[in-house]
């Protein structure tokens, strides 16, 4: 039967904790580093969809002014 003492649990534990805790601060600054990335995106994206809007108006006043 093996026997496992209460110091050898102890220091089992405290690594274990440790290994999550270290987990669990990776995952908080890549889910940051991932909402500023996509808030970056969305704000290309916004951008990106007015200057598609003053396209259009430019082309409907072309096609208008050509008719």
């Amino acid at each position: 039967m093996l026997l496992v003492l209460p110091h050898q649990l102890l220091e089992s534990s405290s690594s274990e904790h440790f290994f999550h805790c270290t987990a669990v601060d990776y995952e908080k600054k890549r889910n940051i580093e991932l909402m500023e990335q996509r808030q970056a995106m969305e704000k290309n994206l916004v951008s990106m969809a007015r200057e598609v809007e003053k396209l259009c108006a430019e082309l409907a006043i072309f096609i208008y002014l050509t008719q």
